[in-house]
C-alpha cells in the first residue's frame, strides 16, 4: 500500500495486514455461450483458488474427511475432459467448503474478495441460459454468505445492482 492514505494507518496495518486467510476471485471470465461452458470456467477459477492452498491436504489440523473434501475442489479430469471435475453439489458449495477449510487450518474467519460478482449473469442473459446460471450463482452465493460461521467479512464488487439480479433476498 505504499504510496497510498491507507499506508499512513500502520497501526491498522499491523492490525489487520496478513492476520486472515483471503479467498479471492474474480468473475470477469465467467462468459460463454452456453451454460456448460460458462460452468467449466466457473470450476476452473475455484479450482485455480483451491489450489493456492493445497498445503491443505497434508494439514494435521484437518481430519481426514475434511482433506477429502479439499480434494473435491482440487480434482482435475482425465484426457481431454474439464480441468476441473466438480459435481454440481460440490461447485454450489465449493467456497463454503474452501472457507470452512481455512478457517479450521488457521484458527481464523476468512475474509472473501469477489470480484465482478455480476459478469457471469449479464452474460448469461445475452447467452440465453439466464436462469441456469441464476440458480448457481444463488446456490454459490447464499451458501458461503448466508450464516458462515467461518466468514469475517465479504467484499463483492460488480456493476450491475444486486437487488436487480435477485440474487439475494
Amino acid at each position: 500500500f505504499e504510496g497510498l492514505e491507507i499506508a499512513g494507518e500502520q497501526e491498522l496495518c499491523r492490525k489487520y495486514m496478513g492476520q486472515f486467510p483471503v479467498i479471492s476471485i474474480s468473475l470477469k471470465d465467467v462468459g460463454f455461450k452456453s451454460y456448460p461452458a460458462a460452468r467449466e470456467m466457473l470450476c476452473s477459477i475455484i479450482g485455480n483458488e483451491a489450489l493456492r492452498f493445497s498445503f491443505l491436504l497434508e494439514s494435521e489440523t484437518l481430519s481426514k474427511g475434511e482433506r477429502e473434501q479439499y480434494k473435491q475442489l482440487a480434482a482435475v479430469g482425465e484426457g481431454g475432459g474439464p480441468a476441473f471435475v466438480m459435481t454440481e453439489e460440490v461447485l454450489a458449495g465449493s467456497l463454503l467448503t474452501l472457507s470452512k477449510l481455512l478457517c479450521r487450518h488457521y484458527g481464523k474467519k476468512v475474509i472473501l474478495l469477489l470480484d465482478e460478482y455480476d459478469v457471469p449473469l449479464d452474460k448469461a442473459q445475452q447467452g440465453g441460459y439466464y436462469d441456469e446460471m441464476l440458480d448457481l450463482i444463488r446456490k454459490l452465493f447464499s451458501r458461503v454468505l448466508k450464516s458462515n460461521e467461518n466468514l469475517y467479512f465479504a467484499v463483492l464488487t460488480g456493476c450491475l445492482r444486486i437487488s436487480k439480479e435477485s440474487v439475494f433476498t
